[in-house]
């Protein structure tokens, strides 16, 4: 499937202002924590550092995988980059829209060969200010200014996305509404999420288990959830739980839609 640029950026756009403090952020780990195999069989906390399940999960979400590959860790990203032979050792270059940046932080001077400890995607470039969106920027999906050349930056990874030339172009002010049923808000960001009842198999069903599970919610059978991505009884019962719990009523109990959604995107 071929895959731009300005598709992977129109998710992390979409991503911004999502932040941790009011949970806004789960989504993107959940997406990242669904995908199989799993990097290096680590699911990540919704407390752990996220900037590269950030980038991880865009992929993922764009079907660009195949691009860019699932990492957690910046560090084991940048070799994954480089089996891929998209990766640039120059922090001096100037990048192009949908690049992927690499910071150390711990050297302030070109050429930096350190450890990679931070990483975002490229949104624009002008004037020599690159403009970048990054997951865990101060634990949020933030944009940030950095001039072309900075000391910190470690390098960039160039996916070979399909050719399109509005990468670096913002989104329309007013685009084609999504229909309810495909949208739903956590905080200040829009995730696609869908609806489902017992018997269904989904992607996203393997999020809601991980999300009862670390909630201590149990299957019917009394044990802990299997994370298979089934809607069966016992997943079931534990979402009916759920609801109760948090006072749902006059509700298909045991299915997920929009209201449980946000209940459990924002559950601590």
């Amino acid at each position: 499937m071929s895959v731009t640029a300005k598709k992977v950026l129109d998710i992390m756009r979409g991503w911004v202002g999502c932040k941790e403090s009011d949970g806004s952020h789960k989504p993107i780990i959940d997406i990242y924590n669904a995908y199989r195999p799993l990097a290096r069989g680590y699911a990540l906390r919704y407390t752990d550092s996220w900037c590269d399940a950030a980038v991880s999960a865009a992929a993922i979400k764009a079907g660009a995988v195949s691009l860019i590959g699932t990492e957690c860790g910046v560090q084991e990203h940048v070799q994954i980059f480089k089996k891929l032979g998209i990766w640039i050792e120059d922090g001096r270059i100037t990048p192009k829209p949908g690049d992927i940046i690499v910071y150390n932080w711990e050297k302030a001077t070109q050429p930096n060969d350190g450890y990679a400890d931070h990483i975002g995607f490229v949104e624009s470039v002008t004037n020599g200010l690159i403009t970048t969106i990054e997951g865990n920027y101060q634990d949020s999906v933030k944009r940030r200014k950095v001039s072309v050349g900075n000391g910190y930056i470690r390098g960039y990874a160039r996916p070979k996305y399909t050719s399109d030339g509005n990468a670096g172009k913002k989104p329309d002010k007013n685009p084609v509404a999504q229909t309810p049923e495909k949208q739903t808000s956590a905080g200040t960001c829009t995730v696609e999420l869908q609806t489902f009842v017992q018997g269904n198999s989904h992607d996203q069903i393997r999020a809601i288990q991980r999300i009862l599970r670390s909630l201590g919610y149990k299957g019917r059978d009394k044990k802990v959830l299997t994370i298979d991505g089934h809607l069966g009884k016992n997943t079931a019962y534990a979402i009916e739980q759920f609801q109760k719990k948090n006072g749902m009523k006059d509700i298909n109990f045991g299915s997920v839609a929009e209201k449980t959604w946000k209940l459990l995107l924002n559950a601590k």
